[in-house]
């Protein structure tokens, strides 16, 4: 189950179990427990304002909208190098420059000291907690594709649902349609000859002019709630 959840709140991000933070061009600057994220963001000299929501402040520093200090001479671009360097990973060629940059090799190199207040089972699930993830991928190779009365199954349900939640969207449309087919059966002459053949053009017109009074309906639903 994926879903997008904006600004969330510091008890529901609490909810979650792991965090991944991406900086700019997609870059991992941090990939594991929610429990371990502030430590070690502190130990990198970057702690939380008080009051502050700590995923948006995350965010900010990244987007550098944010300013803050940080151990040596990192800085927030820096992050993604301090990532791969806290677990031990080889550093790619396109970011030898940036550790040239830093020119604080050994310290950060001992990035990783700052969890040692933290457990060693703990230290080991942050450390592999990437390549677990990896690792799953490899099962769903073997996973069965549902078949196709399966997936309309599924499909019909989540669609129900959904029109389900806009019962009174609905309840307008089918009622707009009826009014539509009262006026046209009205107007229209049906004979044995044409079997109706002119109603035909007028249903086609009635279905063209539905959208419009559903954007209409909405809009004035709109106003009317505002005020």
């Amino acid at each position: 189950v994926c879903a997008v959840i904006h600004q969330p709140s510091y008890t529901l991000f609490n909810m979650f179990d792991d965090f991944v933070l991406l900086a700019r061009g997609g870059l991992i600057a941090y990939h594991g427990p929610i429990s371990e994220v502030e430590n070690y963001f502190s130990g990198l000299g970057i702690k939380v304002p008080d009051r502050e929501n700590p995923p948006d402040y995350y965010i900010d520093i990244l987007e550098g909208i944010a300013k803050t200090k940080m151990r040596g001479h990192a800085t927030p671009k820096h992050l993604p190098l301090l990532w791969i360097l806290h677990n031990g990973y080889e550093v790619p060629e396109d970011m030898q420059k940036d550790l040239e940059e830093i020119n604080m090799m050994h310290e950060l190199y001992t990035v990783g000291s700052i969890t040692r207040e933290l457990s060693s089972v703990e230290q080991t699930k942050s450390k592999d907690s990437v390549h677990q993830n990896v690792s799953q991928r490899n099962d769903l190779l073997n996973r069965k594709t549902p078949g196709v009365l399966a997936q309309y199954r599924y499909y019909l349900g989540r669609v129900a649902k959904q029109r389900l939640r806009e019962a009174t969207q609905q309840a307008v449309d089918y009622l707009i349609l009826c009014i539509a087919g009262i006026c046209i059966g009205t107007i229209t002459k049906v004979n044995d000859d044409t079997l109706g053949a002119a109603s035909y053009g007028y249903t086609i017109i009635a279905v063209c002019k539905l959208a419009p009074c559903v954007i209409f309906i909405n809009v004035l639903n709109h106003k009317v709630a505002k005020k």
